[in-house]
């Protein structure tokens, strides 16, 4: 993903873009994982 980014930017945009792609995906993967549990505990009471 890094070697992609620095493709077209050729600077540490390139590397700060990268990171903080990461730090999204995984704030993402987390927010996901938060509902899947907060649905599960409480049943159908919560619409998704």
């Amino acid at each position: 993903m890094k070697t992609r980014i620095e493709r077209f930017w050729r600077n540490d945009t390139a590397q700060v873009t990268a990171e903080y792609g990461w730090v999204a995906a995984g704030l993402s993967l987390a927010t996901l994982v938060v509902a899947i549990a907060i649905a599960t505990r409480f049943g159908h009471h919560v619409p998704l």
